[in-house]
């Protein structure tokens, strides 16, 4: 298996040599598998009469006996093991056998797929790739195994974001759940945070439901584009997206499918449970697929769990003083400024409701203590504060009122309490809610409650931080009862406590989560053990050891976490310390920092499946949020799960090389407009690399002096950005504070080093962190051989060369997109693309990043001609476009264009972004209104209407990408969270300088101007045989679709049948091809859009000679 999945494989040459007429082979040839075959088995023969069908235009038939050329199905190779695969052809007489064994169904399966692949399909989550042309069908002399490499492979798509599952519907999950295997992966979980997300249930067995409805429930719902997130995600009507995207969208209140009448957020006790019902019904059919294929899937939660409100108000004891209803706690480590009780303020209850506090009536003395110990802007969060009944805190921004880490106290005097309870109550505005501490004074009464925290000095301990272990083994009783009556599960799994990866935890702390996975246990052996169990998290364990569960948990738990720092670090090594339970790896095939915008990380996949595999790791996962942008990403991550024998990195070329950090955030950019004292280069000093691993001077031998050049201009304090520097592997500078040493910012500073000489022809600058990014300006690298200098950051200025692309540490992928970019584009431009994207691996350009939430554009001070040769590769690509040829490549070219457009054209937004923004402050800062008003007008309008103009441009080429779920997603990302702070809340600024409202000009387009657009949202290849096929078809035009049609017919035969899909709303049309007319046949169709000019569009690309095909799945007949 190991080459073949490297390497390119061109069918028609090989059948133009070895094979003879694809008629004659066609003629005699059949799909053999037993009559009494199981759902699976008979699932595999109809795969394969499918891809052979979809790459030849044959239709073999399936019978229990050969009578020719076959392709013969079986599970009897005893020299297979479980999800082994054998394909090996064989000669009898003048007929040519393949012989498609597996060691188990599952094997079979994969051994299907593989021979499919052979035949020119690859295969995504998003869907299949299949070739334009047909080939001539011949059975190929093959003698292949395939083994994976781990148990466990496949995927771990995170809710939390519109990106990602929080919008599939019930037709986007059977469609991802049936590519799994295609991929050779088996392996589907979910994180849920409790209590905000309806993924699981949290309640007592009695409440559970007969049917897996609850009978009693909590408000939870996915991201919809009716409610605000804690992730900076607003509230916005889709009809008012610009750029014709409202078209993409049937209702101004848009998520997942199946719970839109009960959006914004259900409001009754009966509501609350149908969201919970009907996200179980997905998960049933979604789950029940995917055992029929051999998916395992998993489900869980965070751990200590938070558990209902009501809950917790049932099981409080009365006696108790101090009460809190609902909310999670969270310890953060950073000092905390303006305070001598730092442990006060480092602990919070977040998303709490209440607290009630036992007192005598009279009057009491309340403080609240708050402090922002997660955001750093504002905005993020906000909220009211109500004291017996009163509002005497509203919408309160703790970081905009004293910033993050910095305690705030707001104290009231003359609460009056009446009826023994003082009350404090807290009211969502934006996020959640969070207090850290609380202190009542009154006659008789001294209350301190450190709230989130043990207790310290004469605060209490807040209740609930340690939950009674047989109240938590209770409930955990009725979370599992209530998935075993709802939908199948393989594996339940507990996310340990996420400040963990960001400031640590206590040993008393992790005691606790240990408490908690233990009652969890208690509950699994009473309900007989039912699933699996495991660990997970956003790191293995807690800093003073991650192997630490190792030694509490019992052998029944899996232990798996996600890469620490977004996935810049490699895999865990704490992995190799654990033995004797599964281990499951799960590097980031994308992160949410930038997930707005594409991301390559094909190398990382590979390197972190092979330190996966060094550590003994069973599983191999990835977590990602959109299907169709990350697709390379997972396709090496499948790959990787099979065969790791790729070739080695090449040696990088040019005359200076940047590495990406190994370890830490990417690589960015900083630029300055304010002048440079201490030089003559202010060029060289306005800009800098930040958090750059390494830099890679190649030099003939000798002597150098080498120079650094260093200016800070970000931090006005000492403390905030602390490196060492190594010269050649040698540390040359300790805790480097360029603040410090240069007395000031934006000054130069420039420390030189005599005597070094080149190792291995190159001289070496390693950067490495201590607090926050190390930076860097310039190196100068001056001897008798000759000079080197580079303008980090920075363009070509004098004598500095400008700054290199960077070059990814991470294994090779030339080979891997050589194989992708074939079968993506043609073989037209497939060596051309692939050189380009093996180069954006991992070194991609990010113009988002987490501001607010995820994938937040910004404001970029530099003028775009600075900026513009970061891009260059997007026009580079362009250019191939007129060597493409075929209907489904150039379709796949214009998707990977425009998603590279998108790039450049967001990075151009925010340069412009930039500009007005420097026209509003030099606008605002004058001191006479008129003035202001005319500056106003003459400079800071012409820039905004200069920045609508670059936001419709990145708009268009974004809705040029819309295929997925994921893409609909990432308008609404765009329309919700960067949108307000780029034009909308800007423009009322400046409309109050203009005194009266911006012209029209100075607004995007709401009109669609680009090409017309139609495609599916979710494209199921498989169905249940009572099942319908169900059609969901959006359009884009300037002028709407007059009607979509599907036509359609038994695979492979017969006349186009035709039935016209209504209109939704809108672009969007919606129905279905009923069951009762597909009865059990295997079906193909395509769709067609007639267009107001009286055009027409067809879906897929290539279609009707190309077709999307749907066959029976095996989830019939169980």
């Amino acid at each position: 298996m190991a080459k073949a999945l490297r390497t390119g494989f061109c069918v028609a040459a090989l059948c133009a040599v070895l094979m003879p007429a694809g008629a004659a082979w066609a003629a005699t040839a059949a799909i053999v598998c037993p009559e009494d075959a199981s759902p699976l088995t008979a699932y595999a023969a109809r795969e394969l009469r499918r891809y052979v069908h979809a790459c030849s235009g044959e239709l073999l038939p399936i019978t229990d006996k050969p009578r020719g050329h076959a392709l013969v199905l079986s599970t009897d190779d005893v020299g297979l093991g479980p999800q082994e695969y054998r394909l090996l052809t064989v000669k009898e007489g003048r007929w040519r056998r393949l012989l498609i064994s597996g060691g188990d169904e599952t094997g079979l399966l994969y051994g299907v797929y593989r021979f499919a692949g052979r035949l020119g399909v690859r295969f995504h989550l998003h869907g299949d790739v299949l070739p334009d042309e047909k080939t001539p069908f011949a059975i190929p002399m093959l003698d292949e195994t395939g083994k994976p490499l781990f148990h466990l492979r496949g995927i771990q798509p995170f809710h939390d974001f519109a990106e990602g599952p929080d919008w599939w519907s019930r037709e986007s999950w059977l469609a991802t759940v049936a590519q799994l295997p295609k991929l050779g992966m088996n392996f589907v979980a979910l994180h849920t945070y409790p209590l905000a997300e309806p993924t699981v249930w949290v309640g007592t067995p009695e409440d559970a439901g007969e049917d897996g409805r609850p009978r009693r429930s909590y408000a939870t719902q996915y991201l919809n584009t009716g409610r605000d997130s804690g992730w900076g995600f607003r509230s916005r009507a889709t009809s008012s997206f610009c750029c014709g995207a409202g078209m993409l969208f049937e209702d101004d209140l848009y998520g997942a499918d199946y719970l839109r009448d009960l959006m914004p957020a259900p409001a009754t006790e009966e509501e609350k449970n149908e969201v919970f019902h009907r996200t179980g019904a997905v998960l049933r059919d979604a789950f029940t697929l995917a055992r029929a294929l051999g998916v395992k899937t998993c489900v869980g939660t965070e751990t200590p769990l938070r558990i209902p409100p009501y809950l917790l108000a049932e099981a409080v004891n009365p006696e108790a003083v101090i009460h809190a209803r609902g909310g999670s706690v969270a310890r953060y480590g950073s000092p905390i400024a303006d305070t001598e009780e730092d442990p006060v303020y480092q602990t919070v209850r977040y998303n709490l409701d209440s607290y009630h506090f036992r007192v005598p009536s009279g009057t009491h003395r309340v403080t609240l203590k708050f402090c922002e110990v997660a955001y750093d802007t504002p905005g993020a969060r906000v909220f009211d504060v109500s004291l017996e009944g009163n509002k005497v805190i509203e919408k309160l921004d703790i970081f905009a009122r004293v910033g993050k880490n910095r305690s705030f106290d707001a104290v009231f005097d003359a609460v009056e309490v009446t009826d023994g309870s003082l009350d404090v109550v807290f009211g969502k505005v934006v996020e959640l809610p969070a207090v850290a501490g609380i202190i009542v004074e009154g006659p008789g009464t001294l209350l301190k409650v450190n709230c989130g925290g043990d207790a310290w000095r004469d605060y209490a301990a807040d209740q609930d931080v340690a939950v009674d272990p047989a109240f938590a083994a209770r409930v955990y009783e009725g979370v599992f009862t209530r998935i075993l009556r709802t939908h199948p599960l393989d594996y339940y799994w507990f996310w340990t406590p996420e400040d963990w990866t960001w400031s640590g935890t206590t040993p008393e702390a992790a005691e606790r989560t240990a408490a908690d996975l233990a009652a969890a246990h208690t509950a699994w052996e009473r309900l007989g053990k039912p699933f699996g169990l495991a660990t997970c998290g956003w790191v293995l364990g807690p800093q003073f050891d991650r192997a630490w569960l190792d030694a509490k948990l019992p052998g029944d738990f899996a232990m798996s976490c996600i890469n620490r720092d977004l996935g810049f670090e490699p895999v865990d090594e704490g992995f190799s310390r654990i033995t004797g339970r599964g281990k499951w790896a799960i590097p980031w095939i994308e992160d949410d920092p930038a997930m707005t915008i594409p991301q390559f990380w094909a190398g990382r996949m590979r390197r972190d499946a092979r330190a996966a595999l060094e550590r003994g790791c069973d599983g191999l996962l990835g977590i990602h949020w959109r299907t169709r942008v990350t697709a390379p990403t997972v396709d090496a991550l499948a790959r990787a799960a099979w065969d790791q024998d790729w070739p080695a990195a090449p040696a990088p070329e040019g005359a200076h090389r940047l590495r990406n950090p190994a370890a830490g955030f990417p690589v960015n950019t900083l630029y300055t407009r304010a002048d440079i004292e201490g030089t003559d280069n202010d060029p060289v000093y306005q800009t800098a690399r930040v958090d750059a691993a390494q830099y890679v001077l190649p030099v003939p031998a000798g002597e150098y002096t080498v120079t650094l050049h260093f200016c800070e201009t970000v931090f006005n304090e000492p403390g905030g950005r602390v490196f060492d520097v190594a010269l050649q592997g040698l540390k040359v500078v300790e805790d480097l504070d360029i603040l410090q040493a240069a007395g000031g910012m934006n000054r130069a500073l420039d420390l030189s080093f005599g005597d070094i000489r080149p190792e291995g022809g190159a001289v070496v600058v390693s950067l490495l962190r201590e607090k926050d990014w190390p930076s860097l300006s310039g190196i100068s690298v001056e001897g008798e051989a000759g000079t080197v200098r580079v303008n980090c950051g920075g363009g070509a200025w004098g004598t500095f060369s400008a700054d290199a692309p960077l070059v990814s540490e991470d294994p090779a992928t030339t080979d891997f997109y050589a194989g992708w970019a074939a079968a993506e584009f043609g073989p037209g431009i497939a060596r051309e693309a692939a050189a380009l994207f093996a180069r954006l691996d991992g070194c991609t350009p990010r113009p988002a990043t987490w501001v607010t939430g995820p994938g937040t554009f910004f404001p970029d001070p530099r003028p775009w001609e600075m900026v513009a040769h970061d891009y260059a590769f997007v026009d580079a690509f362009a250019r191939l476009g007129a060597r493409v040829t075929g209907a489904g490549p150039m379709d796949r070219f214009v998707y990977w264009r425009s998603s590279l457009e998108f790039l450049r054209e967001a990075a151009r937004m925010n340069c412009a972004w930039g500009a007005f923004n420097r026209e509003m402050e030099a606008a605002a800062a004058l001191s006479d209104e008129a003035a202001r008003r005319a500056r106003a007008r003459e400079t800071a309008l012409p820039a905004r209407i200069a920045l609508a103009r670059a936001v419709e441009r990145a708009m268009t080429r974004l809705l040029m990408t819309a295929s997925t779920p994921g893409e609909l997603g990432t308008i609404a990302n765009f329309e919700c969270q960067s949108l307000p702070k780029i034009l909308l809340e800007p423009g009322e600024k400046l409309a109050a300088l203009l005194g009266g409202p911006l012209p029209p000009e100075a607004h995007p387009s709401t009109e669609w101007n680009g090409p017309d657009r139609l495609f599916p949202l979710a494209a199921p290849a498989c169905r249940a045989a009572a099942d319908p096929v169900r059609v969901k078809a959006l359009t884009l035009a300037a002028r709407p679709a007059q009607a979509v049609s599907v036509y359609w017919r038994p695979l492979g035969r017969g006349d186009w049948r035709v039935r016209d899909i209504p209109r939704r709303a809108r672009g969007v049309f919606e129905g279905e091809i009923p069951a009762a007319e597909l009865g059990e046949e295997d079906v193909e169709y395509y769709l067609e859009a007639r267009t107001a000019d009286g055009g027409s569009l067809v879906w897929p690309a290539a279609a009707p000679t190309q077709p999307h095909s749907v066959v029976v799945g095996p989830q019939h007949g169980e």
